[in-house]
């Protein structure tokens, strides 16, 4: 009898108007696991042996999670997503399997998209589809600061204005409180300066898609620590894609202690690839140049250049090759530093669930 009630009370809350039923999450994820080659340069005539290589077997960025949404009435919709990344080459007994992505919970309706919790940045996320070996060797984060998924955020995201434009913004609170002591995350020449408000760190973006075309522009405000303004384009072109980035960064004012140096980074940044059938060729060099703001030394370069190719047998499955060349020049000193250098050749499987 009981269980009579209960399935009459179920089929109740479905057939009835205004009841909201949560959908069922969705579970993702990929696996992507290279073979790689590093061949190491250290340009030190000092050390015993300044090259070698070696062989490693790599897990780039794997992950799984779970996300969905409910409808809630009244044109709004409750969102949600939790995100681990896995360590698919780590043994047994390792400590550092899983660590967190992005997480958070919010809602979303005709006013636009709020969420709370921890995420990719604006900023971050402004790259879109512009790096063409994200989470490889040769992402761009090698080269260039703001890829920061950051902890505390509340982030709101306009409606698409005429189709193809959004509005990004996300504040961060610091989360001090100047009771019981000092604080250590306002200016670093004040102790007392607490950063107790609720914008402590911004990061915006405003982004342009109209398919064949993506632009966007992104800056953070105190964003672990620094501030960054970065412009990106991507056009796309049949079977042919070609990308730009921009870019500069430097320590927040209130992080920088009185009288020391201020040192500066810029970033630029071009890719290319073509499609040809199932597989896509592709490109990517970048440049970073650091102002270390002191005299008589020299601005450091470091310079990315890789390529590869990419095999999708399905929507799902692909494989790769990819060649990568990182290497410094001067590195911020009065005296004759070494010029290191590192070239990774990777073989690899990617699958999504």
């Amino acid at each position: 009898m009981k269980r009579n009630l209960l399935a009459l009370a179920v089929g109740a809350a479905i057939v009835l108007p205004g009841v909201a039923l949560a959908d069922a999450a969705t579970v993702y994820g990929r696996m992507d696991m290279s073979l790689d080659f590093v061949s190491a340069d250290i340009d030190d005539d000092t050390a015993t042996e300044d090259s070698g290589s070696n062989w490693a077997v790599t897990s780039n960025a794997s992950r799984f999670g779970v996300k969905g949404d409910a409808e809630l009435g009244h044109g709004l919709t409750a969102i949600y997503k939790m995100e681990w990344q896995v360590s698919g080459d780590s043994g047994s007994g390792s400590t550092t399997d899983l660590t967190t992505r992005n997480r958070y919970v919010g809602l979303m309706g005709g006013f636009g998209t709020v969420k709370l919790g921890g995420m990719d940045t604006p900023l971050k996320a402004s790259q879109g589809k512009f790096d063409l070996f994200d989470n490889h060797a040769a992402d761009i984060a090698s080269i260039s600061e703001g890829e920061n998924r950051e902890g505390n955020l509340i982030q709101y995201s306009s409606p698409k204005i005429a189709d193809m434009l959004s509005l990004n913004v996300a504040f961060q609170p610091g989360e001090e409180n100047e009771a019981g002591g000092s604080c250590s995350g306002g200016d670093v020449n004040d102790s007392e300066d607490c950063s107790d408000g609720l914008t402590d760190g911004i990061s915006a973006s405003a982004v342009l898609n109209t398919g064949a075309f993506y632009g966007a522009l992104a800056v953070d405000s105190n964003i672990d620590s620094r501030d960054t303004l970065r412009a990106v384009g991507v056009l796309t072109i049949g079977k042919i894609q070609l990308g730009g980035l921009l870019q500069t960064s430097e320590m927040n004012d209130d992080r920088i202690v009185t009288n020391a140096a201020e040192p500066k980074e810029t970033t630029i940044a071009a890719n290319g690839a073509v499609k040809i059938g199932k597989t896509k060729l592709k490109g990517q060099i970048g440049l970073r140049t650091i102002d270390h703001d002191v005299d008589d030394v020299d601005d450091s370069k470091q310079t990315l250049i890789a390529f590869g190719a990419e095999h999708h047998f399905t929507k799902q499955t692909q494989v790769y090759a990819e060649y990568t060349n990182f290497s410094v020049k001067d590195n911020g000193s009065t005296t004759p530093q070494n010029d290191p250098s590192i070239a990774q050749l990777a073989v690899g499987i990617q699958h999504k669930f």
